[in-house]
């Protein structure tokens, strides 16, 4: 009976033609899930924003888009505003694909969109959803990204969240190459750079400084949490200094809209920013 209550409010919540009060469908649906009640397994539904997905129901990012039918909103409705037909993206810790799949839908044929995801197992599912969707302008990459090639290790910190796993030196469980994006896409004309990889983000960006070293760099979404990056080894404001410091405006991304960056965001637990070069565009989040 549990089940059958949860698939329906799931598929209320992604399929519904409004927005105002969506999210308390899907919420109730999600508790069901978390219960323990409602078996999990793997689904294939269509969101919300007309791509298809496979999911696996006993990791935290695939419920929430099975119950939601979208993930991470307000990022979400970002890319929706930034991305062009033909654009470049780079999506770095691309998990199952929501991103990837989002940005190869907005840049069309002419775009490209390369996917950066370090976990093997969820690479592979990464890649049935590049399949599911017949997005040839998608090219997957199973390595992790950081300032210096080689090997790096992967260390799962969450149990049924593989979007919680991070890259270490030694110490993991699983052995992937390490790259430089400078090296990976070079002379590549790149839009936007997005970063979730839980810690990583600064000696990934260090590793990116032949890119972003230029008037022409690309915009950068990344996910910045300053205990994640202080775990890594870096100093969250010393990164914020230095993207300041190859002329990045630097703004954090709210429900409200786009807010100029203030010295709040190194008490946050977590906030996205987004990083433009130059003259900054004004950008109202709004549903798309």
């Amino acid at each position: 009976m549990r089940n059958s209550v949860a698939t329906f409010l799931a598929g209320v919540c992604r399929n519904a033609p409004f927005e105002r009060g969506r999210w308390r469908i899907g919420a109730l649906a999600s508790r069901l899930f978390e219960s323990g009640a409602v078996p999990r397994g793997r689904r294939t539904v269509s969101t919300r924003h007309g791509f298809a997905m496979h999911l696996d129901l006993n990791q935290f990012v695939d419920r929430a888009i099975y119950c939601q039918g979208e993930w991470e909103p307000m990022e979400t409705t970002l890319f929706r505003q930034v991305l062009r037909p033909g654009d470049v993206v780079a999506d770095v810790g691309a998990n199952i694909g929501w991103f990837s799949l989002l940005a190869a839908q907005l840049t069309g044929p002419r775009g490209r969109v390369h996917a950066f995801e370090a976990n093997r197992d969820t690479f592979t599912l990464l890649g049935a959803n590049i399949a599911l969707n017949q997005a040839a302008n998608i090219e997957p990459h199973l390595v992790a990204v950081g300032e210096v090639k080689g090997r790096a290790q992967i260390v799962h910190r969450e149990v049924g969240n593989a979007g919680a796993d991070c890259a270490v030196i030694r110490g993991g469980r699983q052995s992937v190459p390490l790259v430089r994006l400078d090296e990976v896409l070079a002379d590549m004309p790149l839009r936007l750079i997005k970063l979730d990889i839980e810690g990583w983000e600064a000696k990934a960006l260090r590793g990116a400084s032949g890119l972003l070293d230029k008037p022409g760099g690309p915009d950068l979404v990344l996910e910045f949490t300053p205990e994640f990056l202080r775990a890594a080894g870096d100093d969250p404001a010393e990164l914020l200094r230095w993207l300041t410091a190859l002329d990045y405006r630097l703004n954090i991304v709210t429900p409200a809209g786009l807010e100029p960056l203030d010295a709040g965001v190194l008490k946050r637990r977590q906030s996205y920013l987004y990083c433009r070069k130059n003259q900054f565009r004004s950008l109202l989040l709004k549903a798309a």
